[in-house]
């Protein structure tokens, strides 16, 4: 599904017109993301390319397109699943399904591959506006909250980012060599002694220090 049409006079990069098929026009667009990176970044897209085709193919379409298109899509699947639902519901019937394939069951579980399911995703949706292969006027509702699923499926994938950095953060070991250091307790508060009777501030005691806290009349015998 990645590869495009060979034979094409206008390239890859050509606008595809009305007259070609809803599958044609994704496989296009596709071909075109996959021109643009690295071949290690195209087997992360032909990976998302693929996760699709399963979804379009197999997943029940009963929340974004009503049980009566849902039975219709059924039967069609019956006798050719691959593309079913691009040839009943055309490309407006792409764009209604778009959020499931956002769901966390059908993201894929290598972070690479998440990331690019999102944004290719956004890209789509974009695409298919700006080309005019969509009627947004009948669609609008359902092509924002494809949107809006593309965002909160980036917002959770950036969350998840940010708090498994800050766990490997606060695991991870220091550097070799280098000690905790330990904080010495601070000292005990030492009890002020009082001033002897009869001495004024700041001036020492004449008596011995042994005598000190004795009486000052010694008992009588």
């Amino acid at each position: 599904m990645i590869d495009a049409d060979e034979g094409d006079d206008d390239g890859p990069y050509a606008d595809p017109t009305p007259q070609l098929a809803p599958l044609v026009v994704v496989e296009r667009f596709f071909a075109i993301e996959a021109a643009r990176v690295t071949p290690r970044t195209v087997r992360t897209y032909a990976a998302v390319v693929a996760r699709l085709d399963t979804f379009l193919d197999t997943v029940d379409a009963t929340p974004w397109i009503g049980p009566h298109y849902a039975v219709l899509l059924q039967a069609e699947r019956q006798f050719a699943p691959r593309g079913a639902l691009l040839r009943l519901f055309g490309l407006e019937g792409l764009v209604f399904c778009l959020p499931g394939f956002l769901e966390p069951e059908w993201l894929s579980p290598v972070p690479s591959e998440r990331r690019a399911q999102i944004a290719l995703t956004g890209r789509l949706l974009d695409h298919l506006r700006r080309r005019g292969l969509i009627d947004f006027r009948e669609i609008a509702c359902a092509f924002y909250e494809a949107r809006q699923a593309v965002q909160d499926a980036r917002d959770a994938a950036c969350a998840a980012r940010v708090r498994i950095g800050w766990r490997r953060r606060c695991t991870a070991p220091g550097p070799p060599g280098r000690t905790r250091t330990r904080t010495r307790p601070a000292p005990a508060r030492t009890r002020r002694l009082r001033r002897p009777p009869g001495t004024r501030r700041g001036e020492r005691s004449r008596r011995h220090p042994a005598s000190r806290g004795r009486a000052e009349h010694p008992p009588a015998g």
